[in-house]
């Protein structure tokens, strides 16, 4: 059983599944509810990383993607297409997998293993496992 603390006016600030942020009675069901701190979620069970955090990660993600894949097109219109070099079709990746798989060492997913490592929690595992896969889905779409 968890024992809540009362924040103010007898409510405790927590975050449902279904709508974040809602104030709820201690009295309430505690199934659905997670008591969310520092970007992280519990539900008295599990601890789980923000979904809101996973989302920012991947939409940095998909940007810098984006971004890369223009500035190797705009290297191949101006600059390959001016002095004739035949054009290249690579993406530049090194700076990609460094700051969006866990090959790189300051990154989300290394923040993540290390949370999961720390807090002993396999959900976190689960919520990460597809990162890295995604990363690869994605450079193989923009090449």
């Amino acid at each position: 059983m968890i024992e809540f603390i009362n924040a103010y006016a007898g409510t405790i600030r927590t975050a449902s599944r279904f709508t974040s942020g809602h104030s709820a009675g201690v009295d309430s069901d505690l199934s659905t509810l997670y008591l969310q701190y520092l970007g992280f979620l519990f539900n008295g069970n599990n601890i789980y990383l923000r979904t809101g955090s996973i989302t920012k990660y991947d939409h940095k993600m998909k940007k810098a993607l984006f971004v890369a894949s223009k500035t190797r097109e705009k290297i191949n219109h101006k600059i390959r297409t001016k002095y004739n070099i035949p054009h290249d079709n690579r993406l530049y990746k090194k700076k990609l997998y460094r700051k969006f798989s866990s090959l790189g060492k300051l990154n989300f997913i290394k923040y993540a293993e290390r949370s999961k490592i720390i807090m002993c929690s396999d959900s976190i595992k689960k919520q990460i496992k597809h990162l890295n896969n995604n990363l690869l889905k994605e450079i193989k779409n923009k090449s």
